[in-house]
């Protein structure tokens, strides 16, 4: 195992950190970050700055490569971001979400309800 092979838990990570006297805010660029304490300090920063902030729980059943979260935010793009840690490499479906969204024109917002069927047909099936 490499020096930075470490996989903790978010709880790990925090008693590592207050057993060397630093907080989570404070972690020097350069120190390896596990992903799950790299999205909740995202998270954090989200909510602190009025942002709406998803992540999907337990993605395994979900179609792959979705971005880890959505921030909305009134008055600002929505912002759909991947959460690597440093070494951290995309997937082929991630790599793909990615070029896909990052050449969208705009973004909608619907409600839609099976009465709604023709209107999404139209949507979704327009050329």
């Amino acid at each position: 195992m490499g020096r930075y092979s470490h996989h903790w838990t978010e709880a790990q990570y925090y008693a590592y950190l207050a057993q060397h006297g630093r907080a989570a805010d404070s972690v020097q660029e350069g120190t390896p970050v596990p992903e799950r304490a790299f999205q909740h300090a995202v998270r954090k920063m989200a909510l602190q700055g009025g942002w709406l902030f998803y992540h999907t729980y337990d993605a395994r059943k979900s179609d792959a490569g979705f971005f880890d979260c959505v921030c909305a935010k009134p008055g600002y793009p929505l912002i759909l971001a991947e959460l690597k840690a440093a070494t951290g490499v995309l997937t082929v479906e991630q790599q793909h979400w990615h070029d896909t969204v990052a050449h969208v024109a705009a973004v909608e917002c619907y409600i839609w309800r099976p009465e709604d069927m023709a209107e999404i047909v139209s949507k979704l099936l327009q050329k």
